[in-house]
């Protein structure tokens, strides 16, 4: 362990790295513990020489420490003194929710002002699900459990934590952005929105960047980049014989309610599609998603059904908004599947996975009506147009040639 205490040098790169909150009393202790153990990390340790040091050099110096660090581990024992309880609490209510907190603290009898205070702290730590432990050694052991996927990080990388920097959102993002040339300069670790149990996965995470841009020899920093999980979409469509334009495919979406809906019926209308928290075969997770929003089973150990479901790649859906990206796949239904979908709608049967408060309901309608409706958005209305064009064309296509008449003119 490098133990770094207050003011003291900041290391250019590091694999993991952990600040440490504990009361004045308990300084020695906790750092003999941390000096015990045999791991590569980088520990920031505020010591009580401290107090007689510049406060704002002091507070400067902690607020970088805590921006570099990848777990925030807070060991209260007992009793603190009225100012360190309020600065913990302070802190503490800051990065509670964020997936950077260890929390830990004595569990034997405390005078009652003491167990307000801790009682405060203990309800944040309930609500955002953080395991409460019992000694400072218990909390140097969960800091080891949770970055022991270490990644060595320099300069501005420091200061995206490990639970974001191993995320597969940022890997893609910041891979990207190294291969053009691009640098991250610094980072500030805004916000995570975590889910699963124990609020072990993050599906969200918010870094305000600094990035230097090659091609412009300039730095942008007044930007956040958003991020989750790519997702997986698959849109399903039925072409009518002797159709003549894209506009009269029937296609099929899904209706849900999502809160940051602005249509007219405030329901979100788009195609069938989602991410797993485990990795999965691309075509099978498309068919996932749409077994389990349609109940339209495709299956996939069939002879020749992966082969019916067409792979259009991945692209950003609001790229100056959130990194990720949609794999866009689609499938054309038979008459049997187009049927099924139909009555699927007119009964208005309700789908999704009710254990994640997903409702879906199938919607059928042609492509003309649905540009008409305005309750699609323009990121779906694209993927629409882009399969369907390819898809529609080479059956139109002897529909046109035989408008042109004999002499090739088109009066005829």
């Amino acid at each position: 362990m490098n133990i770094i205490t207050t003011l003291g040098d900041i290391p250019k790169e590091f694999e993991r790295s952990l600040f440490v909150f504990t009361i004045s009393q308990c300084y020695e202790e906790v750092k003999n513990h941390l000096e015990g153990m045999a791991a590569h990390a980088v520990v920031f340790l505020p010591s009580p020489e401290s107090q007689n040091k510049d406060p704002a050099e002091v507070l400067a110096w902690e607020e970088i420490a805590i921006s570099l660090s990848d777990m925030i581990l807070f060991w209260l024992p007992g009793s603190s003194t009225p100012a360190e309880v309020a600065y913990c609490s302070v802190v503490f209510g800051k990065w509670a929710s964020s997936g950077k907190v260890i929390y830990g603290r004595a569990s034997a009898d405390l005078p009652e002002e003491d167990l307000r205070i801790f009682g405060y702290l203990d309800s944040l730590a309930t609500r955002e699900m953080l395991t409460k432990h019992s000694s400072a050694v218990d909390c140097i052991g969960d800091f080891l459990r949770k970055t022991q996927n270490g990644v060595v990080r320099k300069d501005g990388e420091r200061f995206v934590p490990l639970h974001v920097y191993n995320h597969v959102a940022f890997s893609k993002w910041y891979e990207g952005m190294k291969t053009v040339g691009n640098r991250l300069d610094g980072a500030n670790f805004e916000w995570a929105f975590r889910v699963g149990p124990n609020k072990a996965f993050t599906l969200f995470w918010v870094l305000h960047v600094d990035i230097w841009v090659k091609a412009e020899n300039r730095n942008k920093s007044n930007e956040i980049v958003l991020a989750r999980a790519d997702i997986k979409c698959v849109f399903p469509y039925y072409i009518p014989a002797n159709i003549t334009s894209e506009m009269d495919c029937e296609i099929v979406l899904i209706k849900e309610f999502r809160s940051p809906a602005r249509t007219d019926d405030c329901f979100i209308h788009e195609l069938p599609g989602g991410s797993a928290f485990k990795a999965k075969d691309p075509i099978q997770e498309a068919i996932d998603e749409l077994r389990q929003e349609t109940g339209l089973a495709i299956d996939a150990r069939a002879p020749g059904s992966k082969d019916r479901v067409k792979d259009h790649g991945a692209r950003q859906l609001a790229g100056t908004t959130s990194a990720h990206q949609a794999h866009l796949f689609s499938i054309e239904l038979d008459k049997a599947e187009i049927e099924y979908c139909r009555k699927a709608a007119a009964t208005k049967s309700m789908l999704g996975n009710a254990a994640e408060t997903e409702q879906t309901y199938v919607e059928v309608l042609k492509l003309g009506d649905a540009i008409k409706s305005n309750l699609i958005d323009w990121t779906t209305l694209g993927m629409l147009h882009y399969v369907l064009h390819e898809a529609v064309q080479s059956k139109i296509a002897p529909v046109e040639d035989a408008k042109q008449g004999c002499d090739g003119c088109s009066i005829c």
